[in-house]
């Protein structure tokens, strides 16, 4: 699958990566992001709340977090113009982001690991809570095309998740690209464009993991189309369900074009079934006895 808008967005990402990254604020610790003296300029606002305050947290317009870094974002304002996870040249170290409270604002896009030079260690960002709100792209993995990267993963269990598109860039054998729901305690999650999990040349590298609570789970919603192509894999868990037989909606959206997409459906007990819909508008997952 080759999308025109999709592919300008990731050239668009690589060419402001290249020449912002040369003036890059970083994390030089692990631990809070909006912690001062974890940045190398040793300067961070957590007040900087986007709405009321022009600036960045950093006062920069790209900031970068890599050398196996261990994050958070507990409470305050992370105010970013673009956040990059992982480095762009021979440092393999990888990066995790764990979100439990607070506001994390991303005016332009968000990178889950941006190597596009060696295979590097895997990039995560974990969200259990808190706000997460991005002006342009959420990037799960880098472009461009060919290059050797590293795994990127986005999971979401709790709070809530606006992004203007959510991107899987091409995924490869030990190096996938996940975006993953768990649960039901998540507010919301909002692609409010387009949601791009296709483009690749492998099979199921791309992955879009619905992991179900006891009853069911928190439904993404794209507010553009869903693309999908045989580089990606719907992937549905149910070892924690509960319920009996249902129609559970996963995801909703304008659109759908999931041809030969990978399906796997495991882990349900008491004799349970399940297939896979995609309707017009919506995804769903079909549980028989």
């Amino acid at each position: 699958m080759s999308n025109p808008t999709r592919y300008s967005l990731a050239l668009a990402v690589a060419s402001l990566t290249a020449v912002s990254s040369l003036h890059a604020d970083y994390m030089t610790s692990s631990g809070e992001i909006t912690a001062p003296e974890n940045w190398s300029a040793g300067m961070f606002d957590s007040s900087a709340h986007p709405k009321t305050n022009t600036r960045t947290s950093t006062g920069n317009k790209y900031d970068l977090i890599a050398g196996n870094r261990n994050i958070r974002l507990s409470s305050g304002y992370a105010t970013f113009t673009t956040l990059a996870l992982g480095a762009k040249d021979s440092n393999k170290s990888g990066v995790s982001l764990g979100i439990s409270g607070g506001t994390l604002n991303v005016s332009g896009d968000l990178i889950i690991n941006q190597n596009t030079t060696h295979t590097a260690s895997a990039c995560t960002i974990t969200q259990s809570g808190g706000q997460v709100e991005i002006g342009s792209a959420l990037q799960i993995g880098s472009f461009p095309r060919g290059n050797p990267i590293g795994e990127a993963s986005y999971t979401i269990s709790g709070g809530s998740l606006s992004a203007k598109s959510i991107n899987l860039a091409i995924g490869s054998e030990g190096n996938e690209h996940s975006f993953v729901i768990e649960g039901q305690a998540a507010k919301s999650i909002t692609s409010q464009t387009d949601f791009f999990a296709g483009g690749g040349d492998h099979t199921g590298f791309n992955n879009i993991v619905f992991k179900l609570g006891a009853n069911g789970i928190t439904p993404l919603e794209i507010k553009g189309k869903l693309f999908s192509d045989s580089s990606t894999e719907y992937i549905v868990d149910g070892s924690i369900y509960k319920g009996g037989p249902q129609a559970i909606v996963l995801a909703t959206y304008k659109g759908v074009s999931s041809t030969s997409a990978t399906q796997t459906i495991q882990n349900f007990s008491n004799g349970l079934n399940a297939t896979l819909k995609f309707g017009t508008n919506e995804l769903t997952l079909v549980i028989l006895p």
